[in-house]
């Protein structure tokens, strides 16, 4: 019986440094970027903290660093990093996250953080690579200015941003708070500066306007092999198929969903128009134009609001 305990304990003590030594070490550490992959040196042992950053690099009480991990953190291991006022903000293979360090923290305490390797973000990483080309497409241009996309680190309040970009004199045409970005204009030659601001973790030019009808989309999906227009093809519609879109509001009102459509969990908002497109997508009828019908154009349409 004792040698049988003995045995049980012995393996225990075996599975157990196994799995802590598979948490404190990988064997992969390249890290997948746009710009390409990158082996970050391991360079914990010869930091200071006169070298881990400078007071350009200072956002409020936090400045941005990689941070490669040995292995990734256990929810332990992150709840006692998050104690000490670390936040890890963004993911990339291998082991890799987007941190906010406090600037009062102890440098000793990275030594017990099973820590690989830190760096500051290159600038190259916090620029789409259209910035550098040239001309810029027409879309974005307003005169000698340019419209340009920035976001900026989840961890950072929008009034905080306004006041830095007021501060460089840059207009702010839209905000997206939950999304941490904004659409600004500015000079094309602030650019370069404006991208070494602590505050800023990506700008990219503002995206192409969507065109406002497509009439493709029955093709990319296949669904004109299954409804076809000519006798003896298959004539897979929808009929006897309910389908609920939830969005926006209230539908139309649209020939293309009339005898199809129940709106009655609608209630109130009759100015969305986003859920007109995605109800159209699914089930429109093509009664106005062939052209546009819907994926299944046969189909019941419950209409839903969401809140």
């Amino acid at each position: 019986m004792k040698q049988l305990q003995l045995i049980t304990i012995l393996t225990t003590m075996l599975l157990t440094a196994t799995v802590l030594n598979a948490q404190v070490h990988q064997s992969n550490y390249q890290v997948y970027f746009k710009q390409g992959i990158v082996i970050p040196d391991t360079n914990l042992s010869s930091l200071s903290p006169d070298s881990l950053y400078e007071a350009s690099d200072i956002q409020g009480n936090h400045f941005y660093r990689y941070i490669q991990f040995y292995a990734i953190p256990t929810q332990q291991q992150i709840r006692e990093m998050e104690r000490s006022g670390i936040k890890l903000l963004e993911y990339i293979p291998q082991a890799v996250y987007v941190a906010a360090i406090p600037v009062q923290l102890d440098f000793n305490q990275f030594k017990l953080m099973n820590i690989r390797s830190i760096w500051k973000l290159p600038v190259a990483h916090k620029m789409d690579a259209r910035l550098e080309n040239r001309p810029f497409p027409d879309w974005v241009l307003k005169g000698d200015k340019i419209r340009l996309i920035i976001q900026y680190y989840v961890d950072i309040e929008l009034a905080t941003v306004q006041a830095e970009l007021a501060g460089l004199q840059i207009d702010i045409l839209e905000y997206y708070e939950s999304g941490h970005a904004l659409i600004v204009q500015l000079s094309p030659d602030a650019i370069g500066e404006l991208a070494l601001k602590p505050f800023v973790r990506y700008l990219e030019l503002e995206n192409e306007p969507g065109v406002p009808e497509s009439d493709d989309g029955r093709n990319l999906h296949r669904s004109n092999a299954i409804d076809v227009d000519y006798f003896g093809g298959y004539d897979y519609d929808g009929t006897g198929v309910s389908v609920a879109i939830n969005d926006d509001g209230f539908v139309g009102p649209h020939i293309d969903f009339k005898g199809r459509a129940d709106q009655t969990d609608v209630i109130g908002d009759m100015e969305g128009s986003h859920g007109d497109m995605t109800v159209g997508i699914v089930g429109a009828a093509g009664n106005v134009n062939p052209l546009m019908r819907g994926m299944a154009p046969g189909a019941f349409l419950w209409v839903r609001h969401y809140s």
